[in-house]
């Protein structure tokens, strides 16, 4: 069902709003297709319960929350994420599941529910007790901790989740400068409460200080978190061994840095801290051998000369974000042996965009199979275009914000054989001139 059906489905609603025996009605009629659900389809149409109503759901936030949750099953020769996209899709196919928004190439960015079905997730995940035990969900409509926490004594919380559309009246404790309930995650004492957490999404709370406490819910597989300080140069996440997500957007007053430990976490999927990280490399004692070989995702990861390394480390890697300094050069990296990367985006710093020029590789030691690239500030030439046009696969450029200089961008042969999408932004070049056969 499209987005313009559930519109004509929602008016059809509003003529009867009134009228409950048609309401039951309709409800009945969707619980229907909801019982015909697989179980693992159940599991992940419930998670829309803990969204807040008619909010666009981001689709990495979904699928990484199912993940976390241990809803996707494992298939050969399929990512965890591949199938979780297509259990989404499934819902999509059968009008439980709405797409809200694509991205440039056609792509899923996000998706919601018609309030109707999301109240239907929030009654069945109330009646199937089943549901209640392995899946505790505490929905944040509550005001204060008093609540949350007699009810914590006799279930364990698994899944916590705080959004930025509850408007409550309460604060979240001195760690943190959000209306939102008390939750005093500082409190070694409070402990008990969490200490069986899978899912921690923090993002939508800015916090003053790293909240210590989130180091020690060992069964964390999922950990979203936003800081004003991180408080500290090294930051040793290698407790959280179960962890498989960390997001950590922080305010930047420090080069942050991941302890050596995170080389130990074989578990550790997809790490995104912005603005930027380093990782610290292991020492003698840690085998050389050791890889990140789950690892999907980085970004965004600070330029270094220990970048080779950390890109040797994690051979599997489908997207990566780098931040350079307006003297690094792209040109001493070899990308050629990541061969899963498909998204790479590169983010110079630059005072009034610099004027030195900092190359990029030749296309022979470019990620082979790389489909979307971003390119923001920087220094390059024109003629590094043609570098990029001779990417096999590339389907999305984004170049942004006077990361070429020179006033004329004249395109060859040959070039952008499989390009969809094409955008420049903020660029100061007067004059486009294209190939013949272009």
């Amino acid at each position: 069902m499209t987005v313009m059906s559930w519109s004509e489905f929602a008016k059809s609603m509003d003529a009867h709003h009134d009228d409950q025996e048609v309401l039951d009605q309709f409800m009945g009629t969707l619980a229907l297709s909801y019982e015909h659900l697989a179980f693992h389809l159940k599991l992940c149409f419930l998670c829309f319960a803990i969204f807040p109503e008619d909010h666009a759901i981001p689709l990495k936030r979904l699928i990484l929350s199912w993940i976390a949750e241990g809803y996707i099953e494992r298939v050969d020769n399929m990512s965890l994420e591949d199938v979780a996209m297509s259990y989404l899709m499934d819902l999509v196919d059968r009008n439980l599941v709405i797409i809200a928004k694509k991205w440039s190439n056609g792509e899923v960015k996000a998706c919601s529910v018609h309030d109707m079905l999301r109240d239907l997730c929030i009654k069945k995940f109330k009646e199937d007790e089943s549901f209640r035990v392995l899946h505790l969900y505490k929905w944040v409509h509550d005001n204060n901790s008093s609540n949350l926490q007699c009810w914590s004594r006799h279930h364990s919380i698994q899944t916590l989740c705080v959004h930025s559309h509850c408007s409550c009246g309460a604060n979240f404790h001195e760690h943190s400068c959000a209306p939102y309930i008390r939750i005093p995650l500082h409190c070694g004492s409070r402990l008990s409460l969490y200490r069986f957490l899978r899912l921690l999404d923090l993002n939508d709370v800015t916090f003053h200080g790293f909240p210590t406490l989130a180091l020690q819910l060992v069964h964390l597989k999922y950990l979203a978190l936003r800081v004003k300080r991180v408080g500290r140069h090294r930051l040793l996440i290698y407790s959280l061994w179960n962890l498989e997500t960390f997001i950590l957007r922080h305010g930047g007053e420090t080069d942050l840095i991941l302890g050596r430990g995170i080389w130990k976490m074989a578990k550790l999927r997809h790490l995104y801290v912005y603005p930027s990280f380093a990782i610290e490399m292991p020492c003698d004692c840690f085998p050389n051998s050791l890889l990140l070989d789950d690892m999907q995702t980085m970004t965004t990861l600070k330029f270094s000369f220990l970048i080779q390394e950390v890109l040797a480390r994690t051979p599997n890697i489908r997207k990566l974000g780098i931040y350079l300094n307006e003297k690094d050069s792209l040109s001493l990296l070899d990308f050629a042996g990541l061969n899963h990367l498909e998204t790479l985006e590169i983010n110079w710093f630059s005072t009034l965009y610099s004027k030195v020029p900092v190359g990029i590789p030749n296309h022979k030691t470019f990620p082979p199979n790389v489909k979307k690239l971003t390119l923001t500030t920087g220094c390059l030439e024109w003629k590094d275009m043609t570098i990029i046009g001779l990417l096999p696969n590339l389907e999305v450029l984004k170049v942004r914000y006077n990361c070429f200089s020179g006033p004329v961008w004249e395109t060859c042969d040959g070039g952008f054989c499989n390009l969809k999408f094409l955008e420049l932004c903020n660029l100061d070049f007067k004059q486009w001139i294209s190939s013949d056969s272009d």
